[in-house]
Parts: C-alpha cells; structure tokens; sequence
C-alpha cells in the first residue's frame, strides 16, 4: 500500500525552456526540466504546441527525453503544454501505478529575427530636371527573413529620421542652392516582434541646384544724360534668385569693360553703383545677375543695357551786380596807376572769374583792358600801375569761368576820386 501512494505520487511541473536554432530553417529544441520524483521512479514527458495562431495539437509520446523540436521561422510564435509524470521500472507491469502529470503551459515564445544588413545604394533622384526642388531619395531593398517584411527609416541632414516606411523612396522639399546628406536604416518585422535596426547605410550627399535668374526681369537705369565730371547712379534690379539665394550683379560699360565696382551683392534686392566720365560722348552701361548660396551658384542671366549720353556742361551765365565793395577808388599820386575793390553776384556753375580793367591815360586815350587777376571768390581787390589821368574814369568787366567754358562780360564803370595817395 505504501508502495502504490509512492509511484502516484505527483512531481513538480516541469520547468520549459526554448533553445533557438542557428539557421532560418532548423527546427529549434524546446527543452523542459522536472523537479526530481520520489525515489524510485523518474520523470516521463509528453508536449503539445502550435505556432503563430491556432489550438495545441496532438500530444507526443510519452518519453523521458527531456525535450522536442519544432521548425518556425524567424518572428513566429510558439506555445508549448507539458506534461510530467512519476513511473518506475515496473510502473508498465501494473497499471494505474503511473503518477498523475503537473502540466506547464509556456507563456508565448517569439523566435527573434536577425537584424538586416544596411541598405545599399542610397542616392538622390530629382526627377530628371536640373531646377528640381522636390528631392527623391532611392535605396536598395534589403533582404529579411522569410515571412517577414523590411521597413526603412531615412534621415535627412538638418531634419532627422522622416519615420518607418515600407517603400525604397524618400520624398521631401528641399531649398534651392542648399547641400543635404541622406542615410538609411532598415528592420525587418513579423506580427509579433521586430529585429534589431540595421547598421546605417553609407552617406549620400546632393546639393539642390541653383535656376538661373531671369533675364526678362532684369533691369539697368542710368540718366539720359549727364555732365563731364559729375557722378551719376548706375541702378539695376528684378532680380529673380529664389529662396534662400542671394543675388550678384555684374554691372559692366561700353567704354573701359567695368566699372568702379565691378560685382555688388545685392542680397535679393536691388543694387547700385556710381560712376563719372571726363570725357563726352555715350557710354552704354550693362548688367547681368547670377543667384549663390554658400552651397551653390546657377548660371548667369543674359545682359539687359541702359545708356547715358555724357555731354559738356553750359558755360556760367555772366555774372550780375558787379560794382565797389568798398567805396571810391583811388589813383596813386604821380599819375602811376589806381586801386579799389570790386564785387559781383555768383554765378551758377561758375568756378573761377577772370577780372579786367580799362582807364584813362593822361594823353586822353583808353590804356586797353588789362588782366587784373582770376579768383575762385566773388570780389577782388586791383592795384594797377600805369599812365592814369588826373581824373580817370575806371571800366572794370567780370567774367565767369566753368566746366562748360566761359560766360559773357559784364562791364561797370567807375569814376575815381580826384586826390591821390
């Protein structure tokens, strides 16, 4: 009677372990492991199981080899029921003498999936124009397991990782004239665990062309005419650089090929410079543009022309209200010549004046107009030698001097006084 309660006697459910195998297709141990039984006997084991989704199958044998095998994919689901029992060596002989089992069901196992190798081959496509600003980024498949799928994540300078997709294409806005650098990672999945990411794909870099500007736009602005000597603006604009480019005029002329400043940066506006001439005649003046990032330059817009007639100035009108600044004027005793200031009203344009008198000489004639000197002011003070009368009458004529060449005289006269000094 002992001896029957001994070989019934239950053991301790057993514990399940799963070993996977190396290869996708080797079938993976499910290894199971019992307390002891009482002395005596020894453990039997039997195991159920199903993968992925499904009911348990069919129990196996009865056997005290302490493990099965099951072929799964990688990423698949497994779920094992064991049982132990207690028998002895004659345990057959008597029936009913078997212990009763301790069943283990395993909690879900999932075959864990290799990670993938990096995708190869990343590169940009802008859809075959040279002006696109919308860029593709393309890679190469990668190579799961079977009965699992790839995903990619691709990562973009200045933005980060875009998220998980299941497509070998990338598309994202870029600016014009900006140089961007693209990865790749990818993973592979099952309904019921994902690998470890990949390693990261090798860097691709691609800078977003620059379009040319327009030329239709563009515009150069100088006077119609100016002045020898006077500094005149060259003025252009309409620029159509895009975003985030800036603008470069190249501002050239039909005379010496440049101008003082030959290349502006304009930013995205307008720009100007200035320019003069010695020298008549016309001069046509010429700008093109081109658009730069620190990444970048497009090609160059055609010319757009503008010309200046550069012409002479008018002389200085004559000037006006000439007369003394300083009350009479006086001859030198002995007859030997005369002195006074005289004054005159500016003329525009003007930058010199020349000065002349004419008196009587004591033989009654006229002595001829005499240079009295050039100023840059509006007065001069004459001292003059010469045969002079006794009562002279003094003509003094101003005459204005500029870029344009010299005005007409104005002429007064003036009586000196009858004493001398």
């Amino acid at each position: 009677m002992l001896q029957l309660v001994l070989f019934r006697s239950i053991p301790t459910p057993p514990t399940v372990t799963v070993d996977d195998a190396p290869g996708e297709t080797d079938p993976g141990a499910i290894r199971y492991v019992s307390a002891s039984c009482p002395a005596e006997t020894y453990p039997e084991y039997r195991a159920r199981y199903y993968i992925n989704e499904g009911a348990l199958g069919s129990w196996s044998s009865w056997s005290t080899t302490p493990s099965t095998t099951a072929s799964m994919w990688f990423g698949e689901k497994l779920v094992v029921e064991v049982e132990a029992r207690c028998i002895s060596d004659w345990t057959p002989e008597i029936p009913g003498t078997e212990g009763p089992p301790a069943t283990t069901v395993n909690p879900p196992w999932i075959r864990p999936i290799p990670a993938p190798a990096a995708p190869l081959n990343v590169k940009h496509d802008n859809g075959g124009t040279s002006t696109a600003k919308a860029d593709r980024v393309l890679w190469n498949a990668v190579v799961c397991p079977t009965n699992t799928v790839a995903s990619y994540n691709p990562n973009r300078s200045g933005v980060g990782y875009a998220g998980w997709r299941s497509g070998l294409t990338y598309n994202v806005a870029t600016a014009y004239g900006t140089r961007y650098t693209y990865t790749v990672i990818a993973r592979c999945s099952s309904p019921y665990t994902t690998s470890p990411n990949s390693a990261q794909s090798n860097e691709t870099g691609w800078t977003t062309p620059i379009p040319a500007p327009s030329t239709a736009s563009l515009w150069v602005s100088v006077p119609y005419e100016a002045y020898t000597g006077d500094w005149f603006s060259v003025n252009a604009g309409g620029s159509t650089c895009a975003w985030p480019s800036n603008t470069f005029y190249d501002f050239t002329n039909s005379r010496d090929g440049l101008t003082p400043t030959d290349r502006l940066v304009g930013g995205r506006g307008n720009a100007n410079t200035s320019d003069y001439w010695s020298s008549t005649g016309w001069v046509t003046y010429s700008v093109k543009v081109q658009c730069r990032t620190a990444d970048a330059i497009s090609d160059w817009s055609g010319w757009k022309s503008d010309g200046i007639n550069i012409v002479n100035p008018p002389a200085p009108p004559a000037p006006g209200s000439v007369g003394s600044s300083s009350g009479t004027w006086t001859r030198y005793c002995g007859n030997s010549g005369f002195q006074g200031t005289a004054d005159w009203a500016a003329s525009p344009g003007a930058t010199s004046y020349n000065v002349q008198v004419n008196w009587i000489q004591t033989n009654g004639l006229p002595a001829g107009w005499t240079g009295a000197g050039s100023t840059s002011g509006t007065d001069v003070t004459v001292n003059q030698s010469g045969d002079v009368s006794n009562n002279p009458r003094i003509e003094l004529r101003v005459q204005a001097v500029g870029a344009g060449g010299s005005s007409a005289w104005t002429q007064v006269s003036i009586d000196a006084s009858l004493g001398c000094f």
